[in-house]
């Protein structure tokens, strides 16, 4: 596989942005699973590249926590612990369970429209069988929530860890969860909708614990409930 000069490339990316794109992609979809080595000559051989965009995108997914760099041995796709899922969904369910009371609050037919173009792309990929497609429309419903409460503390936290919420959420996609994901999805806008934020705060909750338990699931095979 032979990368795009940067004038040739769709967006005009360096080589060292289109080896971090391509390596993002790859970790985030469990192309490269966790624990795995990723050799930085193997990989400049494989995309006919200098070693120098290969070890630049390292340092920018190492700095994201998707990659660990060991001394002599290469570079580790990061493993997450049980504890590390545990706090990523706790941190989840406090930040999003506020932003969707607020949202169904705040709602206004601007938003609806936003909301459910969004939920019918997800609806007809996910029919189409396009599970990645489906998953990327249906998880704007949840940036969507978190504009609307206009609060950049929690939209930057959202943010800082959104690499690891995506990888987590694409494990559940691929492990039988995405028809009920997608449903719950539209369980929880017909909450904004309505402007019910008691059921909308309840319904996300459910929605981030079912995500949760599907993680755990695969990371232990059994299912371990966390209060």
């Amino acid at each position: 596989m032979a990368l795009n000069a940067p004038s040739d490339s769709p967006e005009g990316l360096s080589l060292r942005q289109q080896v971090h794109t391509m390596l993002r992609d790859g970790i985030l979809s469990g192309r490269y699973v966790a624990g795995s080595l990723l050799s930085e000559n193997k990989l400049a051989e494989e995309l006919h590249v200098s070693r120098t965009p290969v070890r630049e995108a390292f340092r920018e997914l190492a700095a994201d926590g998707l990659v660990r760099i060991l001394p002599k041995r290469g570079v580790m796709v990061t493993e997450m612990t049980i504890q590390d899922v545990a706090n990523l969904y706790q941190l989840r369910e406090a930040l999003e369970c506020f932003a969707a009371r607020f949202a169904a609050e705040h709602m206004t037919e601007a938003h609806h429209s936003g909301f459910l173009a969004d939920h019918a792309q997800a609806v007809v990929h996910l029919q189409a069988s396009r599970l990645h497609d489906a998953y990327e429309w249906s998880i704007r419903m949840h940036g969507r929530i978190y504009e609307m409460t206009k609060n950049a503390r929690l939209i930057e936290m959202m943010d800082q860890f959104s690499d690891q919420v995506r990888r987590l959420g694409m494990m559940t996609m691929r492990h039988g969860r995405s028809a009920q994901s997608i449903h719950e999805h539209g369980l929880i806008i017909d909450a904004l909708v309505q402007h019910d934020a008691d059921r909308a705060e309840r319904l996300m909750r459910d929605h981030i614990r079912g995500d949760r338990d599907v993680v755990l699931h695969e990371i232990l095979h059994i299912t371990i409930p966390i209060a």
